[in-house]
């Protein structure tokens, strides 16, 4: 028996380190054909670039490395038997967030790093945290991978061309979009060219659309991962139900 209890922990070890090898390999590929494109955008607007605060420059970084929280999933439920599930270790990691929000906001702290009217009211980052804990659980892997490599590296560019004023807003930031969330899509193994078509048109036009509203307190980095997940979920259902 104790055999048997060995064999099936090897088992599920062996199982535990291929799901992260798989997850690791295509956010790996995803990062290197996406990254190529998105900084040589940013590049274009160097001076632009030279002229950020350390607040600025650090919010964008941020963003940019917004994919790696997708390692999430590379987590076993069980957490590897250690006692909560991978769940119950995110909502928590949420509550300390919001917690340390809401006391940074009630002393009146400012925090470098912070844009002037988050001053006022619950910051960028809790609204990402809210945004992401809600993706992971409730949508599905294959939608929400795409869309998280969406907000990450097009909200920077989008903010770049709207302090610029350029012309290339919103156009740009769509095109941009759509690539990223194709390619995601096709690495999460999607099959079929007008799946592949119509899915990244659709988390491209509500992503950006989403972005661009001013809602007070909501912050466009919790819209933008909801409002594209809702939508693709829509589509997707319908599609299925129609076939």
């Amino acid at each position: 028996m104790e055999k048997a209890v060995s064999e099936s922990g090897e088992a599920t070890g062996a199982r535990t380190s291929l799901l992260v090898q798989r997850i690791g390999k295509r956010l790996g590929q995803a990062c290197s054909l996406g990254t190529t494109f998105t900084l040589a955008t940013y590049l274009s607007s160097c001076p632009y670039l030279q002229s950020m605060d350390k607040g600025e420059l650090f919010r964008k970084v941020f963003h940019l490395c917004a994919p790696l929280f997708l390692l999430y999933y590379a987590v076993p439920s069980d957490m590897w038997g250690l006692g909560p599930t991978r769940e119950i270790v995110l909502l928590v990691i949420l509550l300390m967030v919001l917690t340390f929000d809401l006391t940074r906001y009630g002393m009146g702290v400012t925090l470098p790093f912070l844009r002037g009217y988050e001053a006022r009211r619950i910051s960028a980052y809790s609204w990402a945290a809210i945004g992401f804990t809600i993706a992971v659980t409730i949508f599905p892997m294959h939608l929400v991978v795409p869309v998280i490599f969406g907000l990450g590296w097009t909200d920077p560019l989008i903010g770049v061309l709207r302090r610029r004023k350029s012309k290339l807003y919103p156009a740009l930031p769509v095109v941009v979009y759509f690539i990223i969330c194709a390619m995601a899509f096709a690495l999460m193994g999607a099959m079929g060219v007008l799946y592949l078509l119509l899915m990244p048109a659709i988390g491209a036009l509500t992503a950006v659309a989403a972005e661009s509203p001013r809602f007070g307190y909501v912050d466009d980095d919790f819209l933008m991962q909801i409002v594209p997940l809702a939508a693709l979920w829509a589509m997707e259902y319908a599609w299925t139900a129609l076939l």
